[in-house]
Parts: C-alpha cells; structure tokens; sequence
C-alpha cells in the first residue's frame, strides 16, 4: 500500500513539500473595510489593518 507517509521513494520530502507549496500559494491577506494588504502577525486573527482598526 503506498501512501503519502511512506518512506519509500521519498514519500516524506514529497508530502513536506505538498505542505510548504500550500502555504507559499496562499493568497495575501486583505483589510476588509479598505483593502490594503495586511503584515500578518503569527497568531493574529484580525481581518482589518491597523488603520482602521483604531477607526
């Protein structure tokens, strides 16, 4: 049976990379009320820039 845990032909590397082009192919994250591209921040939930946060 092969799956993608497998060790066999490199099944490893092959699944860390499915994983590290997922995150590299994300789309950036936008401020809902105006647009702009928003620095994200690890744990940061927030769906607004610091603009208008303080709005």
């Amino acid at each position: 049976m092969n799956t993608s845990y497998s060790t066999e032909k490199g099944g490893e590397f092959n699944m860390l990379n499915n994983v590290i082009e997922f995150f590299k192919n994300l789309p950036v994250k936008k401020c809902i009320t105006c647009g702009e591209q928003i620095e994200e921040q690890h744990k940061s939930y927030r769906n607004q820039c610091d603009k208008c946060v303080i709005l």
